[in-house]
């Protein structure tokens, strides 16, 4: 990896309706940027999550009649209940489907972080709130509009085994978008964390840098 810094510059971007997303800047600021995104499936809405089952269960923390809907929704009112125990239930029912379902090799331990009980709740109340909106985007609209993307290079880096976000979107978006570069990368799964997976984004950074 390269060394760590610190950003030179960062803030909240006003994206509307009251919400606001961080960015920060790190590097030469003379050098060429690039940028960094780390995506969900946020192009499959509500009405797509009967593909993806989850295992019983994470389906058998909500009520009942909840869970053949959508789940992310159930969840989340769940985690607004006033009841503190009822908050609590689900924000470590939600966390350890999330931590299951990425600790795809034998031998991977627990995320740590989920052993915080604040970190929990407030983890589970971000992830669900846009899950349950799907991203508040239209359907399909991040493959239908990757045209746009003509004329910006860009690399994107899949692992095979990601369960949370399968590569069929990745592989899509590599079709829609004009120059775009694939890498679906054998056994490893969600996050940046595998070792062939830094690879490829450290090699995709020092190619952009080298540009001309």
């Amino acid at each position: 990896m390269y060394p760590d810094i610190e950003p030179y510059d960062h803030g909240m971007l006003d994206v509307g309706d009251g919400h606001r997303v961080y960015w920060e800047v790190c590097g030469d600021p003379a050098g060429k940027p690039a940028l960094v995104v780390h995506g969900r499936r946020a192009d499959r809405g509500p009405e797509h999550q009967h593909h993806r089952p989850p295992d019983r269960r994470f389906r058998d923390g909500v009520p009942e009649g909840q869970r053949d809907g959508n789940l992310a929704l159930a969840y989340s009112c769940l985690l607004h209940d006033p009841d503190p125990a009822v908050r609590e239930k689900a924000a470590r029912d939600w966390c350890d489907w999330e931590d299951t379902q990425v600790r795809t090799h034998p031998g991977r331990r627990p995320d740590a972080a989920y052993d915080d009980p604040v970190f929990r709740l407030r983890f589970a109340r971000l992830v669900t709130h846009y899950w349950a909106h799907a991203a508040w985007l239209e359907e399909d609209v991040l493959v239908r509009e990757a045209g746009k993307l003509a004329g910006i290079p860009g690399v994107l880096i899949h692992g095979r085994l990601d369960i949370s976000g399968p590569p069929d979107i990745a592989w899509r978006m590599a079709q829609a978008w004009p120059g775009a570069e694939l890498h679906l990368v054998e056994q490893e799964g969600h996050g940046a964390g595998g070792r062939r997976t830094t690879e490829l984004i450290l090699a995709a950074l020092d190619h952009f840098a080298l540009r001309s």
